[in-house]
């Protein structure tokens, strides 16, 4: 199915989604009727500006209050009418499509007024375990559409690091470690841990997001499943990376869980 090529065709298929994207609720919330009929427009006249449209719609609606199952919905509304309306939905149904949607929802609720708890570390710019759930179930429902089996399509490479090293020392003469001291070693932990995640990032190919699980351990979503050279691979970019070289770590990939045991499984490796 391809988007109409017909100026007068891609008209009515703009106001057939706009009247769609209005039946579906996208105009709810301030700002959100702007950014949806931005995804609309990019649906049919730009379709690979849609992953850029989504990652701007996610953060409006993050930042909006709205829940990320909610902002889903939407999107998944959206792409069932547009093939009604023979817009090609595919742009939509994308799993990079589905990870600018959950990066920017999680950048907006990191930044909004709302009661959502924050889905970004400021400190690091790492995701979290919530987003990591997210791009999961995105990533099993384009799957599931495409007649994929998910679990053999993705990898999740795991580093498990020792970044205490850091911690405070114990005062000698009984005061108490002074409040500013203290900040500073959590700063300090705080780059060691973005750093460990962009170089793991970096170093997985096809690498899609990475999530940061606990104190040291990190996270990555990559888009294709292990050749078991992954692991290798991170552990020679952590020993080639400046300020890393020197830091104990371990490696290991995960292949991606049923679609109903994902939670389940992102709860394992946060404990």
């Amino acid at each position: 199915m391809k988007t109409p090529a017909c100026p007068h065709d891609r008209r009515r298929a703009c106001t057939t989604c706009r009247a769609v994207a209005l039946a579906a609720g996208w105009t709810v919330g301030p700002g959100l009727g702007d950014e949806a009929a931005d995804v609309v427009e990019a649906l049919v006249e730009r379709p690979t500006d849609v992953a850029t449209s989504l990652h701007r719609f996610g953060e409006t609606a993050g930042r909006a209050g709205w829940p990320a199952a909610t902002v889903t919905d939407w999107v998944d509304a959206l792409a069932r009418q547009a093939e009604v309306a023979r817009v090609d939905p595919k742009p939509l149904q994308a799993f990079t499509a589905g990870v600018e949607l959950g990066r920017g929802w999680a950048e907006g609720s990191t930044r909004g007024g709302g009661s959502l708890r924050p889905a970004v570390d400021p400190t690091t710019g790492l995701a979290d375990a919530e987003v990591l759930i997210q791009a999961l179930d995105t990533f099993h429902d384009r799957c599931r559409a495409s007649g994929v089996d998910a679990c053999g399509a993705a990898t999740i490479v795991v580093v498990d690091a020792d970044l205490h090293d850091d911690e405070v020392p114990a005062a000698h003469d009984g005061r108490p470690i002074p409040p500013g001291v203290r900040s500073a070693a959590a700063l300090v932990r705080a780059g060691h841990l973005a750093l460990l995640g962009s170089v793991t990032k970096a170093a997985v190919p096809h690498g899609e997001l990475v999530c940061a699980l606990a104190p040291g351990r990190v996270a990555v979503l990559s888009t294709r499943p292990d050749d078991g050279t992954i692991a290798l691979r991170v552990e020679a970019f952590l020993r080639r990376a400046p300020g890393l070289a020197n830091l104990a770590a371990v490696v290991w990939t995960e292949p991606i869980p049923a679609h109903a045991h994902v939670r389940r499984f992102v709860e394992d490796l946060v404990s």
